[in-house]
């Protein structure tokens, strides 16, 4: 067996370049068909006629009747067995046997369309038929005239797939109970009826509400009776397309499509599409609508501006007239700074309209002119409102600290964005990261690398010892006997020297002393206020 099975992978893999002695091997024959049936194709010829070999083959693979002889198609036992795998292995079989009821019975039980390989005698057999048709809709076409024109053969196809009438007789495409029915399940199927039920309002009603296309089928009046048109659009509004030219202008039926799908306004008249009020009640509820308006609707400020604050792209609709306008954009960008993308180049360059885009939002700095983004008040603007449109900046501003600053407040990681000098500004990238703490990622490596900590570190320091300071003026305590809770700390240098002069101005008066704290704490560096606030969300973000 080791051998079999050794042989049957060659077979499989290459099964035409085996030898013939091997292609003539029952034994590795059996084995191979039974892995694979399609290796029957290049077996010796007196295995083909081998029915052990040819019933191992069909089992695994129906296709393997193909390849048979001649005599083994005409072998009941064999074609039957293919056939119960898939009816489509009729094709194979021979005539004689094409003609046999059982076997075409068990083919079209399986696939009903292989009706179309059988005799013409089978094809005219109304119980091969009916089970035919019950399988496959389709099969209909391929049987007799007389069954076309069976009206219980015909109701059985019709029922499966409405257009299966497409096959009927000429006088049952004319009987109201078949269309019925094949409307009833598929209303395309009235494009085969007759044309006297194609403008029969019971049978375009039934068909249109099933599918909205059969409109298109229906007579010329029926697609000008509002009732049917009504019933199609209700039920998709595309079928608008398919109405009289009178109905695509009636506001009622062209309302309810749009009810259904308001893209279904595009199917409607020019009429519609100029008049100034349905066009505004319809953008007010779907401004996409705004694409089907008449030219002169597109021009207009008071529809352009409604769309607009349903959304923003809208503006790509408008007029060039109404993106050149300054004052209509003016009003625009304040709603929605982002539709500064559609303005003229003029106005793209014009300063109060950016200004006014910005201020709605920063990211409109995107669609500025490149003078404008050297603009320092309209940068400024900008960053205040989205930090991160820095990136849109020019490269000087991108370098100014007092804009970079403006940036990380909004938003710490717009430090990604800052120029390489920025990055490694101590008192910047602290800012940053009191916004973000991960905006630390973007500083410069020294500050990464410990930089930021030795700066927050001195600001502490200096912190602590103004506050020591400021214990011993308040109180007029020699310095030296001071200790902080936490335990003794040298202050600095430079407050050890301060306290040591306040401490002899008490004599003076306390009041007179705390009159100097502001001048103190600028000269010893220590963070009060904003700066304080700052520290201390930067620590608590790196912790």
């Amino acid at each position: 067996m080791e051998r079999y099975s050794r042989y049957s992978l060659q077979l499989n893999k290459a099964n035409q370049f085996a030898s013939e002695d091997l292609k003539a091997d029952k034994d590795v024959v059996l084995a191979c068909v039974k892995k694979n049936g399609y290796a029957l194709e290049y077996v010796s010829e007196g295995l083909k006629a081998d029915k052990e070999v040819v019933l191992a083959a069909v089992i695994q693979n129906w296709n393997a009747l193909e390849y048979v002889s001649e005599d083994l198609k005409t072998d009941k036992e064999v074609v039957l067995t293919a056939v119960k795998e898939d009816g489509r292995a009729l094709k194979f079989a021979s005539k004689d046997l094409k003609a046999d009821k059982e076997v075409v019975l068990a083919a079209v039980i399986q696939v009903g369309w292989t009706l179309k390989y059988v005799s013409d005698g089978l094809k005219a057999d109304k119980e091969v038929v009916l089970t035919a048709v019950k399988q496959n809709w389709d099969s209909l076409e391929y049987v007799s005239e007389d069954l076309k024109a069976d009206k219980e053969v015909v109701l059985t196809a019709v029922k499966k797939d409405g257009r299966a009438l497409k096959f009927a007789s000429k006088d049952l495409k004319a009987d109201k109970e078949v269309v019925l029915a094949a409307v009833m399940q598929n209303g395309n199927g009235l494009q085969y009826a007759s044309e006297g039920l194609k403008a029969d309002k019971e049978v375009v009603l039934t068909a249109v509400v099933q599918n909205v296309v059969a409109l298109q089928f229906a007579s010329v009046d029926l697609k000008a009776d509002k009732e049917v048109v009504l019933a199609a659009v209700m039920q998709n509004g595309n079928g608008l397309q398919y109405a009289s030219v009178d109905l695509k202008a009636d506001k009622d039926v062209v309302l309810a499509a749009m009810k259904q799908d308001g893209n279904a306004l595009r199917f409607s008249s020019d009429d519609i599409k100029a008049d100034k009020e349905f066009m505004l009640a319809a953008i007010s509820h779907n401004w996409n609508v705004l694409e089907y308006a008449s030219k002169d609707l597109k021009a207009d400020r008071q529809v352009l501006l409604v769309a607009i604050m349903q959304s923003w792209c809208a503006l790509q609709c408008a007029s060039e007239d109404l993106k050149a306008d300054k004052e209509f954009m003016l009003a625009a960008v304040a709603r929605n700074g982002n539709v500064l993308q559609y303005a003229s180049e003029d106005l793209k360059a014009d300063k109060e309209v950016i200004l006014a885009a910005v201020a709605q939002d920063g990211c409109a700095l995107y669609n500025a002119s490149e003078d404008l983004k050297a603009d320092k008040e309209v940068v400024l603007v900008a960053v205040m409102q989205h930090g991160c449109v820095l990136e849109f900046a020019s490269d000087d501003l991108k370098t100014d600290k007092e804009v970079a600053l403006a940036a990380v407040t909004q938003d710490g990681n717009a430090l990604r964005f800052a120029s390489k000098d920025i990055k490694d500004c101590d008192e910047v990238v602290l800012v940053a990261v009191a916004q973000d703490g991960n905006a630390l990622r973007f500083a410069s490596e020294n500050l990464r690398k410990g930089g930021l900590r030795a700066y927050m570190n001195g600001l502490a320091l200096a912190r602590r010892s103004l506050l020591f300071f400021l214990l011993a003026a308040r109180y007029r305590t020699p310095l030296d006997t001071l200790e902080p809770s936490e335990g003794p700390a040298p202050p600095h240098a430079r407050t050890i020297f301060v306290g040591c002069v306040l401490t002899k101005l008490n004599a003076h008066g306390i009041y007179f002393a705390m009159k100097l704290k502001r001048l103190i704490t600028a000269f010893t560096g220590a963070p009060v206020g904003e700066m304080l606030r700052t520290l201390n969300a930067a620590s608590r973000n790196l912790k």
